[in-house]
């Protein structure tokens, strides 16, 4: 698919010891993107919202919801319960697992304030440095004030930057 840029980052899952990574850029070679806190977090997110609906807001994993839409975009009207639209279920570890970004969005909006997710996502190193031997700048989260950017946030969209190496 001639991938412009690419990286892979191995470490020790027990450790956090970086053992390797390797990285490559047709755009700009030489550069590091492994270090780069320019991709979006995207679906990683979903990791930081749902340890903050598991442990600030006090949800099971085995919490069902019901759902329509939002497979590619997030709409205000997805954010509140439909019962005539909502003929799909997931629990909230399904959720993760499938990456079903209008439960993550929902729930968000329902649980969680900003400042709540804000604090997950510093609590995952989000504005923090990162120990290593090269430069890497810190990964970036923006918490909108506004309620669907918000949502849109904890589902993943927009407003998250994450290094691979982070």
């Amino acid at each position: 698919y001639e991938v412009p840029d690419g990286a892979a980052v191995a470490i020790n899952s027990r450790t956090g010891e970086i053992l390797a990574f390797a990285e490559h850029s047709t755009r700009s070679p030489g550069r590091h993107v492994a270090l780069a806190t320019e991709p979006p977090a995207a679906s990683i997110f979903k990791v930081i919202t749902a340890a903050a609906l598991l442990e600030l807001a006090g949800l099971e994993p085995d919490l069902e919801t019901c759902y329509h839409g939002g497979a590619s975009r997030i709409t205000e009207a997805l954010l509140t319960p439909n019962a005539q639209r909502d003929r799909r279920c997931a629990t909230l570890s399904v959720a993760l697992g499938r990456s079903i970004n209008v439960i993550f969005a929902r729930l968000a909006d329902q649980h969680l304030t900003g400042a709540q997710i804000d604090q997950m996502a510093r609590a995952f190193g989000f504005g923090a440095d990162v120990d290593f031997d090269l430069p890497l700048d810190p990964s970036r989260i923006e918490i909108p004030g506004e309620r669907l950017e918000r949502a849109r946030t904890a589902a993943g969209f927009w407003h998250s930057h994450i290094s691979p190496l982070h």
